[in-house]
């Protein structure tokens, strides 16, 4: 049975066993994080023009009445009649790796997607409100956000060791933090620390 104790910076961690011995077993991985469009082949454009993703493979089209036991069906209710799904990921010149990241883009038809109501950029809700990119230059990369459609929240930001942050939106109201250091670098090097 593992016990959880509390780290030195006030996270829960398992009592007396260190995450090397934990996390090789156990098959985790960063999944890519879903995106919800009104079109989908807008979406994939917009991604590809500003962040240079790819489509992985061709776009999917799912209506229920032709795969009614279509994994996404068990999960949601039976509302969900059709949809559209895309694949994107950075260009690479190698095979991607089990631990790449990408965006899951979906457009659902029937019923279809809407806005949802409340502030553009609301930190405050409920699930993720966020993804995280590495990139080399945030401030200019939100730029070209902005010249095709999105929105800057705040103006970049300095953090740790000289890394540059910034936080924009796609057009559809998804918020991207633009980083230069990768997710483990900014945690390595004291993010959260007084």
């Amino acid at each position: 049975m593992c016990e959880l104790a509390e780290n030195d910076h006030g996270g829960t961690v398992l009592k007396g066993v260190p995450l090397t011995d934990i996390l090789p077993r156990s098959g985790c991985c960063v999944q890519p994080h879903r995106h919800l469009c009104p079109d989908c082949d807008v979406a994939i454009a917009w991604y590809g023009a500003v962040f240079g993703l790819e489509p992985l493979k061709p776009v999917i089209h799912v209506k229920r009445q032709h795969f009614p036991d279509a994994p996404i069906f068990q999960f949601f209710d039976s509302a969900l009649q059709e949809f559209k799904m895309a694949w994107v990921a950075p260009k690479t010149t190698t095979t991607t790796t089990e631990h790449a990241v990408g965006l899951e883009i979906f457009e659902f038809i029937d019923p279809r997607h809407t806005k949802p109501d409340g502030p553009e950029f609301d930190y405050s809700r409920g699930g993720f409100f966020h993804v995280a990119m590495t990139v080399t230059d945030p401030a200019g990369l939100c730029e070209a956000v902005v010249k095709a459609g999105g929105r800057k929240l705040g103006e970049p930001v300095s953090m740790i060791k000289g890394h540059m942050c910034a936080y924009c939106q796609d057009p559809w109201g998804n918020t991207i933090e633009l980083l230069t250091a990768s997710f483990a670098e900014m945690v390595s090097n004291g993010a959260g620390e007084d």
